[in-house]
């Protein structure tokens, strides 16, 4: 699986769960895609952050990446915390280990998501989930 892959099938499948959701008329904003904030709008920012890889077998035909996908939630300050949280448990229970992607491109598997939150921000609550998550790459 390439990079591009990798951000295609992430960036999919969160917003095919975030469309089933209470929240699908909450905006996404995608790296590297114009978004204008709108003042008292809550929104959510997807970022994919590549970390380190690895050689898995003798030779050069088996690796892994691994990554962080960070989904950052901010909510009107005035209106508490609650409603970002109830946010994150529904990215959270969508991403929290799960294999996901194709036989053709390759799968990314996540592991269990990590919640902080960081405070007020331009008068929005900010609140981070981290989802680790790794994908093989097979070089024929």
């Amino acid at each position: 699986m390439k990079y591009d892959e990798e951000r295609k099938q992430i960036e999919s499948r969160f917003q095919t769960i975030w469309a089933a959701s209470d929240y699908k008329g909450i905006p996404i904003i995608f790296e590297n895609v114009p978004f204008k904030v709108i003042p008292g709008k809550d929104y959510v920012a997807i970022q994919i952050l590549a970390a380190g890889g690895e050689k898995l077998e003798m030779g050069n035909t088996f690796f892994r990446n691994e990554g962080i996908i960070q989904y950052d939630i901010y909510v009107r300050e005035e209106t508490g915390s609650a409603a970002g949280k109830k946010m994150a448990d529904v990215i959270s229970d969508s991403f929290r280990n799960v294999r996901f992607g194709d036989a053709a491109s390759g799968y990314i598997l996540t592991r269990t998501p990590s919640f902080r939150s960081l405070g007020v921000d331009d008068g929005r609550f900010r609140m981070v989930l981290s989802v680790e998550y790794q994908r093989d790459v097979s070089i024929a």
